[in-house]
């Protein structure tokens, strides 16, 4: 009578492939973010001039894409991205992870392009990143 009664399945050769599942779209989440987070840093971080009257703008001869991308634009992305993880009901400490490895991605894009530019060693561009 009751043939659609649901049963008891052990799932546990299942677990290794669902994990695996699970890593496999985090990093692709993560990589995803990075990819879009990319083109935005430098024209938004580190040539936006957030000190009025403060010349900082030293294009080196390169060509500002973005001139419209600032570092509010960069946080509204990274709140887009912790308001769409927590509408998932994702863990917690899932988000902690992906917003931290997002600002691990930030900082060590930026320092090394700060290392890698020359026409960012200037003392102005020094009291804009402190203030």
């Amino acid at each position: 009578m009751r043939d659609f009664a649901l049963k008891n399945y052990d799932l546990s050769d299942y677990r290794p492939l669902l994990s695996d599942q699970c890593i496999n779209i985090y990093h692709t989440i993560v990589k995803t973010a990075q990819d879009e987070l990319q083109p935005m840093l430098i024209p938004g971080m580190l040539e936006h001039d957030s000190i009025p009257g403060m010349n900082t703008s030293f294009s080196g001869g390169r060509k500002q894409t973005d001139k419209g991308c600032d570092t509010g634009v960069i946080v509204n992305r990274l709140q887009f991205y912790l308001q769409l993880l927590s509408s998932q009901s994702i863990s917690i400490n899932i988000v902690r992870q992906f917003i931290g490895q997002l600002l691990y991605f930030i900082n060590a894009t930026l320092l090394n392009n700060l290392i890698l530019r020359k026409d960012l060693c200037h003392w102005s561009k020094g009291i804009q990143i402190r203030y």
